[in-house]
């Protein structure tokens, strides 16, 4: 099982010193209800009907090249979408995770009565385990591709988002309907909220840190003001 210090070096490994300059997702959701096909989907890494369950934790990074401020320059981001493990004896791991991450997704199986049950407790770990309270989530019930078995009806699942004020939609990893457009305009709405925040982070990075991330250069100018010099003083004859 991961313990702590497997999660850290992990964290490490993906992010280097610093997981500032750029969109942190984390997904959330029981064992079986497809997070790691979601990301594959968005990821453009397609669906595998024999994906395995998420041992401990994996993340995917997608590059963006956005401006993060009205007028300002293009600039690369990393979307990075952890994957976390459903299963009960990996849910301990998933509160190291909360640290810098911008938004959730929730996800459930809309076959499935249990996994939407889980929803309440995976928003109560969140709520009680990330330090920032200013954080956007994402409600995704999948496989929308299996409908005729559907056990979650679509009014539920909109009314669970409503009363979090969360956005809400039904999709399928399998077909990938729905899938980019939601996560799309989750780091649309990130990005509207916390560019200038994010665009602060690249600011404050080491500039060989920039350049590892291919990242471009920002610089402010400070305009310097000189006064005028004083007039000569006369002499008395």
């Amino acid at each position: 099982m991961l313990d702590s210090r497997t999660v850290s070096l992990m964290l490490e490994s993906q992010f280097g010193h610093s997981s500032g300059g750029g969109v942190k997702i984390t997904f959330l959701g029981d064992s079986g209800v497809g997070k790691t096909n979601l990301i594959s989907r968005y990821t453009g890494g397609g669906f595998d009907c024999d994906s395995s369950p998420t041992i401990g934790l994996d993340c995917v990074t997608r590059e963006l090249e956005t401006q993060l401020v009205e007028g300002g320059p293009m600039t690369k981001i990393n979307v990075s979408l952890w994957d976390t493990a459903g299963q009960e004896r990996f849910r301990s791991i998933t509160r190291q995770l909360f640290q810098g991450t911008l938004a959730f997704v929730l996800v459930y199986d809309l076959t499935s009565e249990k996994s939407f049950a889980s929803l309440d407790y995976w928003l109560q770990i969140l709520r009680e385990n990330c330090e920032s309270k200013s954080f956007e989530v994402l409600v995704l019930g999948n496989k929308l591709d299996m409908a005729a078995k559907r056990k979650v009806d679509e009014q539920r699942g909109k009314e669970f988002a409503r009363n979090g004020n969360f956005v809400f939609a039904e999709v399928s990893a399998k077909t990938g309907a729905g899938v980019s457009e939601s996560v799309q305009a989750l780091v649309a709405s990130i990005l509207k909220s916390k560019g200038q925040q994010i665009q602060a982070e690249i600011l404050r990075m080491p500039e060989r840190e920039k350049l590892r991330r291919g990242l471009p250069k920002f610089e402010v100018t400070v305009e310097k003001h000189t006064e005028p010099p004083a007039p000569a003083k006369s002499r008395c004859c």
